[in-house]
């Protein structure tokens, strides 16, 4: 099989001018209100903090950030998503090109790292996720959203069979690889809210959740 991560930029360059419009992609203003609730628990409530979005695509997650006060860096592999994403400018956003296991370290940490749907095409998450675990500030977090995607509504049977994550049906796996690459405190939820929104029940074939994960005390 080819290199996995070229495969994906690819799609993600073809399908970047159309990919917010797709159901599911974008966030709506109507839906707003549902993410901020769904999401309260899991966000900062002090000002001034840094987050990383990983897999940013077109910054849907990293604009949504941006206004729940963070300082906002983008990391995305697909150049034909970061054009999209800097077609609609937000203050305190900016993105670079780079994927999972680039993320730029910081002296003092980053206070959050996001990924909106984007784990589910890492070829090797609990490399990332153990990555990701020493980039992070002292009270820092990891954010994931995900959900339970159906083998059908990939077009890619390679891929799906290459991501350990692209289809699982059980939101165990995410709290599993999290503690095995060192977290200590996880914790997951449905965004309920949003699942309404869009017409499923926590549970349902393509609903979605949220796992959160710390270090360890």
């Amino acid at each position: 099989m080819d290199d996995i991560n070229a495969r994906v930029r690819s799609l993600y360059d073809v399908a970047a001018r159309s990919y917010e419009s797709e159901l599911g992609h974008g966030i709506a203003v109507g839906e707003l209100e549902h993410w901020r609730a769904d999401l309260a628990f899991a966000l900062h409530e002090r000002a001034g903090l840094v987050a990383a979005d990983v897999g940013a695509g077109t910054g849907v997650f990293s604009r949504f950030l941006a206004a729940s006060g963070y300082e906002v860096v983008g990391i995305e592999p697909s150049s034909g998503m970061i054009a999209q994403a800097l077609s609609q400018p937000v203050a305190g956003v900016v993105y670079v090109q780079g994927d999972a296991m680039g993320i730029p370290e910081r002296d003092a940490g980053w206070d959050l790292i996001a990924a909106r749907q984007s784990v589910c095409y890492l070829e090797d998450p609990l490399r990332a996720f153990r990555c990701w675990l020493d980039l992070l500030a002292p009270g820092g977090r990891v954010l994931i959203v995900e959900g339970l995607w159906s083998r059908a509504s990939w077009n890619d049977e390679d891929l799906v069979d290459a991501l350990p994550l692209s289809c699982v049906q059980t939101r165990s796996a995410l709290t599993y690889l999290l503690r095995c690459a060192g977290f200590g405190s996880v914790r997951q939820r449905w965004l309920s809210a949003v699942n309404r929104h869009h017409g499923l029940g926590d549970g349902d074939v393509g609903s979605r959740y949220v796992v959160v994960a710390g270090p360890r005390a």
